[in-house]
């Protein structure tokens, strides 16, 4: 090249791909932060140590952190109480080591005085290898949810103490009529082996078919009106009893089930008799007399006196009514015909 003259060489590399593949990194780097940033769940990255890599705002918020930044490189031990921290570790091990996924793990933690629940899913990082190089974790906080089962399970203890306990007739029957829940009582009434469970039978399976064709007919109505059957004087095998039916109705206010609850129950009549207008002091007509008790009239006892069955209301049922006007008599006409329950 002769002095003062310079000559150019230029070289070319197409770099289309490499711009194209950083673009689709960005786009993804970019979706994965939308990502983290407003999902309601909690959501970390764990290298091989079980150190932080990355954790989005709703972590950084249990930890109390202003950024997610200052939780990087940190462990759970530097936030959370140690028997929680190492409950967290061992999760994060097995994991780990066995390359297999947790899921819907619920865990306790306490953060600022305050104990929180969730449901945590792990799962294991590979690299291009295959190796396992960390975990991703998801967390939801399912504290509202928890709550909610524990008061249900006391509401539920509570219902099955009181059930065991009454010595009243207590059921549940959904809206074909099958018994979703009955007490003892129900039990041995019915004249069934203790312990024995009514979920899914209906009367027809422990009652005669007459005794059992009158309640579904009268179930029926009650579904049908809405209304409840309130001291319904009921004549059995083994006496009287007081009998009260209500609808149970969904939150649209439709009735979907039939039975008693804990403040309209299904009792047996007990203790004196009241009655309205007074019992006849007449006695009832024995085998070899000549005239019979009246019709409408029931017998109290074997040659006892007659007891018309229009006047017939318990003393449980006056105590019950309270300060309410007073307890009509239960007129012949709405009488149901007489049956006995074996």
């Amino acid at each position: 090249v002769a002095p003062g003259e310079f000559n150019l060489v230029g070289v070319q590399v197409d770099i289309t791909d490499m711009i194209r593949a950083e673009e689709a990194l960005a786009q993804e780097r970019d979706l994965l932060h939308a990502l983290l940033d407003n999902i309601p769940d909690q959501i970390y990255f764990k290298d091989r140590q079980c150190r932080f890599m990355r954790i989005n705002k709703n972590v950084a918020a249990i930890m109390r952190l202003k950024s997610s930044e200052q939780g990087i490189g940190k462990t759970d031990f530097d936030f959370f109480q140690r028997e929680e921290a190492q409950n967290f570790r061992d999760d994060d091990e097995r994991v780990m080591s066995s390359g297999m996924p947790l899921r819907d793990r619920v865990e306790s933690i306490s953060s600022g005085g305050t104990q929180s629940w969730l449901s945590t899913s792990k799962a294991p990082l590979l690299d291009r290898q295959g190796n396992v190089v960390g975990l991703v974790g998801i967390s939801r906080d399912i504290t509202d949810r928890v709550h909610v089962e524990q008061e249900l399970q006391r509401e539920r203890d509570l219902l099955e103490a009181l059930m065991s306990s009454m010595p009243d007739q207590i059921y549940f029957k959904d809206a074909l009529g099958a018994f979703i829940k009955a007490n003892p009582a129900v039990i041995e009434n019915a004249k069934l082996p203790a312990g024995t469970s009514l979920t899914g039978k209906t009367d027809f399976d422990i009652l005669p078919e007459e005794v059992a064709i009158r309640h579904r007919e009268e179930e029926e109505r009650i579904l049908a009106t809405g209304e409840a059957i309130v001291d319904k004087i009921e004549r059995f095998s083994g006496g009287w009893l007081s009998v009260t039916k209500a609808p149970i109705l969904d939150k649209n206010g439709n009735p979907v089930t039939t039975g008693t609850s804990p403040n309209t129950v299904m009792q047996m009549l007990s203790g004196p008799w009241v009655v309205s207008p007074p019992i006849s002091s007449q006695p009832c007509a024995s085998a070899s007399a000549s005239k019979p008790c009246e019709k409408g009239a029931s017998q109290a006892s074997s040659g006892e006196t007659c007891q018309p069955r229009s006047s017939i209301v318990s003393a449980t049922a006056r105590r019950q009514a309270g300060a309410r006007a007073a307890i009509p008599p239960i007129r012949t006409s709405e009488w149901p015909e007489t049956y006995l329950v074996r």
